[in-house]
């Protein structure tokens, strides 16, 4: 495959932010400032199938969710020398399966979906749980059961910095809806519809000051193809209108799995846009440049 390059491109996971070493050139008025290009072809890239993105600087790990074997499991990119190692399985129990990885700031807490059961077993569906760093060995995933009360799955889990907890879970008859469980509360409430709507509202990107959250939704009527990237702001605690990420990042393709860099400088995602109808899922991890000062002030107008 002859997918996109981009050499000047270096990850600065020790710093917590991407970067370029020279100047991007120029597009959209709205916040995009170059075309989407493959992060690290080799290593994050290969053209499997595999989605999810989150970067720990404590770590220096990139994670992702790939499919082996028919199970998902999540992999870890060791990262040094501004550049990412091959990946390798983080060695969960082989009988259940696991995504949606999300990590802590220390780096020594994991939350992630899981089908482990209240007492252990094998669960038909997709739970929220968590694991802890010992010894430099993630232990082996419990349930959040406090959680994992809901009808069908709950995944893409994610803390704000305050402890609010966000994941995604069936809204009864509307689908999957994003849900905060806000600290110190006892039942989760689903966000505005602002943010969800009665299409699938899926995984997402959450800022850890809760300024804003991107995530993705598929088949909107706005949309330009399957699933595709939307953004709301976050006014006085009131959430704006979500709003496409445009035609610069969407394609007719499938585009989720964002994750926005500590600076906010930068959007990752997983598409499949260089596969669109391939056989076998391939998708690989993107970057791209935004400003989300412009994007908020372009679609706030």
């Amino acid at each position: 495959m002859q997918g996109l390059k981009l050499t000047t491109l270096l990850v600065f996971l020790t710093t917590g932010y991407f970067s370029f070493n020279n100047n991007p050139p120029k597009s959209e008025d709205n916040g995009q400032n170059n075309e989407p290009q493959i992060l690290h072809p080799g290593t994050l890239s290969n053209d499997l199938p595999q989605w999810n993105n989150y970067f720990n600087r404590k770590l220096s790990i990139g994670l992702c969710t790939q499919l082996i074997d028919g199970k998902s499991r999540i992999i870890q990119y060791p990262y040094a020398d501004s550049a990412f190692s091959q990946g390798s399985i983080i060695p969960f129990k082989e009988q259940f399966e696991y995504a949606s990885p999300w990590v802590n700031l220390e780096g020594d807490y994991m939350l992630l979906q899981a089908n482990i059961g209240p007492l252990g077993e094998v669960s038909r569906d997709f739970g929220i749980c968590e694991s802890r760093l010992v010894n430099g060995q993630w232990t082996q995933p419990k349930p959040l059961n406090h959680i994992n009360n809901m009808p069908g799955n709950e995944g893409s889990p994610a803390l704000a910095e305050n402890g609010n907890l966000y994941f995604n879970a069936q809204n009864g008859n509307r689908g999957y809806d994003i849900f905060v469980l806000k600290k110190g509360a006892t039942k989760p409430v689903a966000l505005p519809e602002a943010i969800n709507s009665t299409y699938y509202e899926g995984d997402f990107y959450i800022d850890k000051d809760e300024k804003f959250i991107v995530f993705s939704s598929a088949d909107r009527p706005d949309g330009q193809g399957s699933t595709d990237l939307y953004i709301s702001f976050n006014e006085n605690g009131r959430w704006t209108k979500s709003v496409s990420l445009g035609n610069r990042i969407n394609t007719a393709a499938e585009e989720f799995s964002p994750y926005v860099s500590m600076d906010r400088r930068f959007l990752v995602f997983t598409s499949n846009r260089n596969y669109p109808d391939g056989l076998i899922p391939s998708y690989n991890h993107f970057i791209v440049e935004i400003d989300l000062d412009r994007i908020k002030q372009h679609f706030g107008d």
